[in-house]
C-alpha cells in the first residue's frame, strides 16, 4: 500500500508522492488528474515547488553556464499511455483525468528512497536529474530557498545538506551522526516566503531557527518540548509568523522579531495549542491586519480554525 509523504498545491493541483515511487496529480476533490509513473520501484520522500526564477547570486557564472549543466542532464518525460491501472490500491480517478500532453503543472523537485533529486516539468515535458548522495544516509526532507537557487536536504540521520541546483554544487554539509542508535532524522524543513527565516525539524522533538546561508543555528532558538516528532511547518505570508505541529497534535506558534542587525533575529513563543485528539494532518495559517488565522485537519475529521488576535 502506498504512503503518502509529500504534497504541495499547484494552483488548482495537490501533488502527493507515495512509497512505490507514484506521483500522483489531484484536484481540490481529490480526484486523480494525472499519474506519473516513471519513479516506480523508488519511493518518494519528499516534494517542494520550484521557483521559475532564474537566480544568479554574487554574480557568479551566467545563464549560458547553467544552460550547458541542464543540458548533461536532461531527460524526456513520456506522457503517453501513463495509465493508474498500473498501480495497485489506485485513487479514484477524476472525469477530467488525461494522459495526453496538454497536462499543466508547475515545475517541482522530488527526492527519493535512493537519495536521487529530480527536477520535474511536465509542461515542457522534461526531467533534470541534478544530486545524488551516496552514503549511508537518505534524504527524509526538502526545501527550496525562494530567493536563491538554493536547494537544503535533511537527512535520515540528522544531517543537512546546501545544494545549488543551477550550479551543480554542494555548498555546506553538516554530517549527522550514523552511528546513534537512536531516531533522530530530520522530519521536515522550511523557508519562510521572503526567504529570511529557516526552520528545522526532527524525529526526537528537537525543532531549530537555523541561518539560512549557513544553515547554522541561529543563536540558542533551539526548542525541545518533547520527544514527540515534528510533523509540519507553516509560516503567514508575511513570514512574520510561524507554527508547527508533533505527532502528540500540539499546533506551537511563534513570532519573528528582527533585531538591529539585518542579519539577526529573535522569537517570541506564544504557546502550544492542543486541539485534536488524532494526529494533524495539515496545518495552514492566513494572516490579517489585526488577526491571525491558524486551520488545522485532523486524522479526528475534524477541522479546527484559532482566531488569535495579533495586538
Amino acid at each position: 500500500m502506498g504512503l503518502e509523504i509529500g504534497q504541495r498545491r499547484i494552483g488548482l493541483h495537490i501533488i502527493t508522492g507515495n512509497i512505490n515511487g507514484d506521483i500522483f496529480f489531484y484536484d481540490q476533490s481529490l480526484l486523480v488528474l494525472y499519474h506519473l509513473n516513471m519513479f516506480v520501484g523508488d519511493a518518494i520522500t519528499s516534494i517542494s515547488m520550484l521557483d521559475n526564477k532564474i537566480h544568479v547570486e554574487n554574480g557568479g557564472g551566467d545563464s549560458s553556464t547553467y544552460e550547458k549543466l541542464e543540458k548533461t542532464t536532461q531527460n524526456h518525460i513520456l506522457l503517453v499511455d501513463d495509465s493508474v491501472s498500473e498501480c495497485d490500491n489506485s485513487p479514484e480517478v477524476g472525469s477530467d483525468f488525461t494522459t495526453n500532453h496538454d497536462f499543466v503543472s508547475s515545475p517541482f523537485l522530488i527526492s527519493t528512497r535512493s537519495c536521487r533529486i529530480f527536477q520535474i516539468d511536465i509542461c515542457n515535458k522534461t526531467s533534470y536529474y541534478i544530486f545524488e548522495q551516496c552514503e549511508v544516509e537518505f534524504i527524509t526532507a526538502l526545501a527550496v530557498n525562494p530567493n536563491r537557487s538554493d536547494i537544503i536536504m535533511g537527512n535520515s540521520i540528522g544531517g543537512l545538506v546546501l545544494y545549488n541546483h543551477r550550479k551543480k554544487k554542494t555548498n555546506i554539509r553538516m554530517a549527522g551522526d550514523w552511528k546513534s542508535k537512536e531516531d533522530h532524522r530530520v522530519t521536515c524543513i522550511k523557508y519562510s516566503p521572503n526567504g529570511n527565516y529557516l526552520c528545522c525539524g526532527r524525529s526526537d522533538g528537537l525543532f531549530q531557527f537555523l541561518d539560512p546561508y549557513s544553515i547554522t543555528l541561529m543563536g540558542n532558538l533551539s526548542f525541545k518540548w518533547n520527544e514527540s516528532p515534528v510533523q509540519y511547518i507553516t509560516f503567514s505570508e508575511s513570514s512574520m509568523y510561524m507554527a508547527y505541529t508533533d505527532d502528540l497534535f500540539g499546533i506551537y506558534l511563534y513570532g519573528m522579531i528582527q533585531l538591529q542587525n539585518s542579519n539577526e533575529y529573535s522569537v517570541n513563543y506564544y504557546g502550544c495549542y492542543e486541539v485534536h485528539n488524532k494526529s494533524i494532518r495539515s496545518i495552514v495559517m492566513s494572516e490579517y491586519s489585526s488577526s491571525l488565522m491558524i486551520y488545522s485537519l485532523g486524522a479526528d475529521h475534524k477541522i479546527i480554525v484559532l482566531e488569535l488576535d495579533k495586538t
